[in-house]
């Protein structure tokens, strides 16, 4: 239940205990008990209160395990990008250094290229072996002499990685 339900049904039982309070005093009006029933009704008032406390007690403590479960499910999520990320980083050969040091060893082009099968060689414009212009025809390129990754037949250089065209 939300906090505004709750916060709703707090409001609803105070007014029907007030109210039940009213017609008791009225009811017994002719009786000359109202003392004793003014008595009873405020006991009565109370004990709602307290139950009311009680429930809106459990429902913070509720309230709080929730959130230490969304924190914990958080940290568990980003553990396991910091998996990924790391695992991906292997894969060109690349490092983490120390567990939270902040500090990534990310290889060069060349050593990616290598890592993917390709052949890092000199190419006589900026585009390269890369994917945007081998997709792309139309593209312009510097002529400019480039080093750049050689990714073979059917295959370009996507920035990281050679991939099928």
């Amino acid at each position: 239940m939300d906090k505004r339900n709750m916060e709703l049904m707090m409001y609803f039982s105070a007014i029907t205990a007030v109210l039940a309070l009213a017609l008791a005093v009225t009811a017994h009006t002719s009786n000359g008990n109202i003392q004793e029933d003014f008595s009873t009704s405020l006991t009565e008032l109370k004990m709602d209160v307290d139950d009311v406390k009680v429930g809106l007690n459990a429902t913070q403590a509720g309230l709080a395990d929730l959130q230490s479960s969304v924190s914990t499910l958080e940290d568990m999520d980003i553990s396991r990008r910091v998996d990924e990320i790391e695992a991906r980083l292997t894969d060109i050969g690349g490092k983490v250094s120390g567990p939270g040091s902040g500090i990534v060893e990310v290889p060069g082009e060349q050593t990616a290229c290598a890592v993917a099968g390709g052949v890092w060689k000199q190419f006589p414009n900026a585009c390269a072996d890369s994917c945007a212009h081998q997709r792309n025809p139309e593209v312009m390129c510097a002529q400019v002499i480039t080093d750049g990754c050689e990714c073979g037949e059917n295959m370009c250089w996507n920035g990281a990685s050679c991939e099928q065209i």
